[in-house]
Formats: C-alpha cells, structure tokens, sequence
C-alpha cells in the first residue's frame, strides 16, 4: 500500500503486490453454483452526499495525486491502496472507495489528458443512454451509428465532443472498444 503520511509519496511502490482476500471477495462456490471469482463492489460505488463533501474530498485527491510519481501509471491495486489510506486517514467509509479512485485518477492523469489534443482523444458514450423504444439507431463494427433523431441526449454529447475536436463512439461495451483500439 502506498504511505500518503511518508514524505517518499513520489515513489508510489506497495509494500506487496498480491490481491487481499476480503469478506466482499467470492470464495471457491459450492457444487454447481458459478465459478465467477470476480469481487462484488457495488458497496463500494456510493457517491459522498452532500457538494461540499465531493468537492472537499475531490481537493484531497488533487493534493495527494499531487505527490505521487507520474514516471509510470499506478496499478489498479496500487491506485485503490491510495484511496483506501486516504479515505482511512480522512474517516470517510469505504463505501466511497470508487468515486475517490476515478477522482484519484483524473487528477493523476490531468496533465498528459490536456497536453493531447483533442483531435487524438476518444469521447465514449454508452449506448445504454439511448431510448430503447424507437430509437433508429443501428450498429456495426464501430458501436451504434446515432441518427440524431432528438430521443436522447446522445445526439447533443455528440455534437458538442465533435465542435471540440474529438473522436467519439457510441459502444456496446468494452470489448467493442478495446477491439477498436486495438485494431487502430
């Protein structure tokens, strides 16, 4: 786990490497029960209540990504140990685990995000902001092909992320998008 209190914060190294067993981790199933290993975390996606709670937690997360060594990308693990000390140190519950990872992360990666033009980014939409009943669109390789039709607000996102420069898919999911970019 990486010390928030230490003054060597830069160097983001963990004490270990390997996943911690917890009592929220799916263990080996009875006889004919399914043999998903994946942890179950929706206890831990609970967004902070109140504005002043996000943005005082979010300022906390600046301050600490501030400090970490941007040389190389923290680890999953390394980036939720991060979290976990922080929001251990500030008293708030691990329920708050998620948000303050992704608020962790965009301060992280602020800098190299705004150093790229945005004519080399990729805006993705999920297509499950979609009116189901209706909607025109259709799909192929690259996800779902909007006909701006107004149903939804993917047509508006759209529009504005396009105006600004950016690339941007409307996906399925994530193996559409990682095949996309894995194709190039």
């Amino acid at each position: 786990m990486v010390n928030l209190s230490s003054a060597s914060i830069g160097t983001a190294a963990t004490d270990d490497h390997t996943p911690r067993a917890s009592a929220d981790q799916a263990v080996t199933p009875a006889a004919g029960a399914s043999k998903s290993r994946r942890r179950k975390t929706s206890h831990l996606k609970v967004v902070p209540e109140t504005l002043a709670l996000r943005e005082e937690l979010k300022q906390r997360c600046d301050e600490v990504a501030a400090r970490l060594d941007r040389s190389r990308p923290l680890t999953k693990d390394e980036m939720e140990g991060v979290a976990r000390e922080l929001l251990e140190r500030e008293g708030h519950p691990e329920g708050y685990l998620g948000w303050v990872m992704v608020m962790l992360s965009s301060a992280f990666y602020r800098d190299q995000v705004a150093a790229t033009d945005p004519s080399r980014r990729l805006f993705l939409l999920p297509h499950c902001l979609k009116h189901a009943e209706g909607c025109p669109a259709d799909y192929d390789e690259f996800g779902m092909n909007c006909k701006q039709c107004g149903a939804c607000s993917i047509a508006d996102f759209r529009t504005i992320a396009e105006e600004m420069g950016y690339k941007v898919l409307v996906a399925e999911g994530s193996p559409v998008v990682l095949k996309i970019i894995v194709s190039g």
